[in-house]
């Protein structure tokens, strides 16, 4: 694992003193959301295996059990964040139906309100024409005008 402008003929660290002979390894698609694409995932996983494997002088044998347990891992991973991103997603969905019926109830409520005013401003209107019409002075009636 070479990184841009490093020396070809010797390797950076102590990783010389570990071991003369290591394999290439291509990291430079790695990015912190690469273990989404599990094909991008999966050719990471190898690379970093192989690193591991060179460093903690693994036998060759064992390096599909690693492989596995990667690949179980970045699973686990991207279940973990599926079953999170569901789990936000059903939140938002409650809060929003919860914002829904109230608004539906605010409007009642407001309606209700109305119509309670409504009816008591036709009743006030009643009593009130009623007053007016016994305070207004007398007038002749239309069938005495007629006569």
């Amino acid at each position: 694992m070479l990184g841009p402008g490093a020396p070809e003929d010797r390797f950076p660290g102590i990783l010389g003193a570990l071991s003369p002979t290591w394999d290439w390894v291509d990291l430079r698609t790695y990015t912190p959301w690469s273990w989404l694409s599990p094909r991008r995932a999966e050719r990471l996983d190898d690379g970093f295996v192989k690193i591991l494997a060179a460093l903690y002088d693994i036998p060759a044998e064992f390096m599909p059990l690693l492989r596995r347990e990667e690949r179980r891992r970045r699973g686990h991973l991207l279940r973990l964040a599926l079953g999170l991103m569901l789990g936000v997603s059903l939140a938002l969905g409650g809060l929003a139906w919860l914002a829904m019926q109230q608004r539906d109830l605010a409007r009642r409520e407001t309606q209700r309100a109305m119509m309670q005013l409504l009816a008591g401003s036709v009743k006030n209107l009643g009593r009130y024409a009623a007053s007016w019409i016994a305070w207004w002075p007398k007038r002749p009636s239309s069938t005495a005008a007629l006569t």
